[in-house]
């Protein structure tokens, strides 16, 4: 028996944002160093498209890096959608993306 396997695309997020014209934004909020939701980080006016619905959705971590790993699992298999309210609105198919 011959077993195939299909494996979902796996996308560098770097590559992920040049291709697709992204900013990814980092932000420190005001808490100690320790806490696991100082940084956030987010595609720049992203929102994703759920059910119908637009919801703002980012990645919170202790680090920069961990923020960014924390988003990139919240958008992988979903639609963004960039300038939602916008006539230059953009909807984008995320595929499965990794950090390094």
């Amino acid at each position: 028996m011959e077993l195939i396997t299909n494996n979902i695309q796996c996308v560098n997020y770097k590559a992920f944002a040049n291709e697709n014209d992204l900013s990814l934004v980092i932000t420190e909020r005001a808490l100690p160093k320790t806490d696991p939701a100082r940084f956030f980080a987010t595609f720049k006016g992203a929102e994703v498209k759920e059910n119908g619905c637009l919801t703002s959705t980012f990645g919170n971590g202790n680090t920069p890096s961990m923020a960014i790993k924390n988003y990139l699992k919240r958008i992988a298999l979903k639609t963004i959608v960039i300038g939602a309210y916008t006539k230059t609105r953009k909807e984008i198919a995320v595929p499965r993306l990794k950090f390094q």
